[in-house]
């Protein structure tokens, strides 16, 4: 429980901590300021490193490859969301990792493929920013059937099968931390609906109270909310 924020809210069960998601380590042992920079330069280079790879997958050279990890791990999405937080960097930083896995799938179907893919997904996932895990899959999704519809695939059913379990597989690896955020957040919902108007219709008739007893000023100050 974190009764620093909003006159407490859950901690663990906020998604957005990102409690579990490993780079995050650096703010158990270094200074807030020390850490922000490491985790960004952390985040950073996981998104170079998985743009080389994903190139060398298409079949580029080295130096392309290279390039285009500069260009992702330097351009401007990038350091814009470094500069937001450690969250926002930390999603899109696997991104290219499970593009990269995914040409791996497609190209050998395996198993093995598909829990590479599943632990790179289950990664983007432990930032808690869901946004851009969202739009991981949309890519993956549409990667996938452009391969079997297109490209037609020797076996399309065994890689269908396999790009599935390797889209569900880190709601699985990643439950100990998404069901608690989405029971959090579901609690948060029911408290909202049932609390909320009552709160508001409590805060109205003490307004109009104050006013007829002339303590309140024609811009509400004087009522403690």
């Amino acid at each position: 429980w974190n009764r620093y924020q909003d006159c407490g809210a859950p901690f663990f069960a906020m998604s957005q901590v990102g409690l579990l998601y490993p780079v995050n380590l650096l703010f158990a042992v270094l200074d807030r300021e020390p850490a922000l920079l490491a985790s960004a330069l952390v985040n950073l280079s996981i998104a170079g490193a998985g743009t080389f790879l994903l190139g060398r997958r298409l079949g580029l050279h080295p130096l392309p490859a290279l390039c285009a990890a500069l260009a992702f791990q330097l351009g401007w999405v990038a350091t814009w969301l470094a500069s937001w937080s450690p969250i926002h960097i930390a999603a899109l930083a696997w991104l290219p990792v499970a593009l990269w896995r995914t040409e791996v799938l497609l190209r050998r179907p395996s198993v093995r493929a598909a829990i590479a893919l599943a632990a790179a997904l289950a990664l983007a996932h432990l930032p808690g920013f869901y946004q851009t895990g969202f739009y991981i899959y949309q890519l993956i999704a549409l990667r996938v059937a452009w391969a079997c519809l297109v490209q037609r695939c020797e076996q399309p059913r065994r890689l269908l099968a396999l790009a599935l379990g390797g889209l569900l597989a880190p709601f699985l690896l990643d439950a100990v931390q998404v069901l608690p955020a989405l029971a959090g957040e579901s609690g948060a919902e029911s408290d909202r609906a049932a609390v909320g108007p009552v709160v508001i219709f409590r805060e109205i008739e003490a307004l109009r109270g104050a006013e007829r007893a002339g303590n309140v000023g024609e811009d509400g100050s004087g009522l403690s909310m």
